[in-house]
């Protein structure tokens, strides 16, 4: 089974306050271990938000809107996995390293559908 583990931005991150070395290094470390245990499919990182473009379809016309994502829906970093089932996805997302400080963060774990 695939599953999309989300790490989402908190304020700190948004505000323009880059992860530290540690934390980089940390998150390094974390996706290492999901491709060494045979897991990892694919990871990424997003950049901020201001740099993000959405379509909205209205009247069968795609057009792009300014509205910017909010803190709890930017997405800032994603790891795209292959696990026995869902327990096992939580087990992985739970190791995600976040610092305290990065108040707001959230680690959220969708099964990918098998259908295109």
């Amino acid at each position: 089974m695939r599953f999309m583990i989300i790490r989402r931005a908190g304020g700190d991150i948004e505000a323009g306050h880059a992860p530290s070395h540690e934390i980089a290094a940390e998150l390094r470390v974390y996706g290492e271990a999901l491709a060494k245990a045979g897991v990892l499919l694919f990871a990424g990182k997003l950049h901020q938000r201001s740099r993000e473009a959405q379509i909205a379809y209205s009247g069968g016309e795609a057009v792009m809107i300014g509205r910017p994502f909010t803190e709890t829906e930017w997405i800032a970093g994603f790891w795209l996995i292959q696990a026995k089932d869902r327990a096992e996805a939580v087990e992985w997302a739970r190791r995600v390293p976040v610092l305290t400080r990065w108040e707001g963060v959230q680690v959220e774990v969708w099964q990918c559908s098998s259908r295109p």
